[in-house]
């Protein structure tokens, strides 16, 4: 379990999709703000996988602007996209420490100015495709801990990208059940991993999730049907 909080990593985000007057894609901006690092002793990365965009876009794309200090990465010479990988994947910054270091999570502390960076997928040939080609609603971002590529953590059911080290599942706390795609959750179906429509006000640290809003378990164990809007005013 750890603390809990939910905020080793707090980034907002923002697609962008340009098209030309026929309605096809020419590039899309994805700009990241990080607002907080509660872990800056893992050294997290940052990256996030399109499961569900069609297969010319792993091979007619171009991608830039992400941040990559550490030898850890390997990307395609042409694409810029992850390589040993299905699913078209963009590792936007390897290291959080590089933008923000252990920042914004004790009220005690000063606070620092949000980081703002963009990534750039460039379309270079093939298609035409279409916004829905990209299917950037149904993204899969994840964070690497430590350091360590393949040490995964997703949104709840949402799988490991090609490089996850599948021994992890299920591992401590994780309740992870492949057969029945159960993906990235606690005991009583508690995610590791929140995606927000909105801004979220994310706990200090070493603060619970669960003790700063009260609904927030019983909307996970009722696999989001209750108290849908728990992390509000009103929920």
């Amino acid at each position: 379990w750890g603390d809990y909080d939910f905020n080793d990593l707090v980034m907002g985000y923002q697609f962008k999709t340009v098209t030309n007057t026929s309605n096809e894609v020419v590039e899309i901006f994805a700009t990241f703000v990080i607002k907080a690092n509660g872990a800056a002793n893992y050294g997290n990365g940052f990256g996030f996988e399109l499961p569900d965009a069609v297969a010319g876009i792993a091979t007619n794309v171009e991608v830039s602007g992400y941040n990559h200090t550490e030898a850890i990465i390997t990307v395609d010479g042409t694409t810029k996209l992850e390589t040993g990988q299905t699913n078209p994947v963009i590792i936007a910054i390897d290291n959080i420490n590089s933008e923000m270091e252990g920042a914004n999570t004790q009220p005690a502390q000063p606070y620092v100015t949000p980081v703002t960076f963009t990534v750039q997928i460039d379309v270079t040939g093939g298609g035409p495709f279409t916004a829905a080609d990209f299917s950037l609603s149904t993204w899969n971002p994840f964070i690497y801990i430590y350091q360590t590529r393949d040490h995964e953590i997703h949104l709840a059911d949402m799988p490991g990208t090609d490089l996850m080290n599948t021994s992890l599942y299920g591992f401590c706390s994780d309740s992870t059940v492949v057969s029945s795609n159960l993906y990235f959750k606690a005991v009583n179906y508690l995610p590791w991993a929140l995606d927000f429509p909105s801004d979220f006000e994310y706990p200090y640290e070493l603060q619970r999730i669960d003790d700063a809003y009260l609904h927030f378990v019983e909307w996970a164990e009722s696999g989001g049907t209750l108290y849908t809007d728990w992390y509000s005013n009103t929920g």
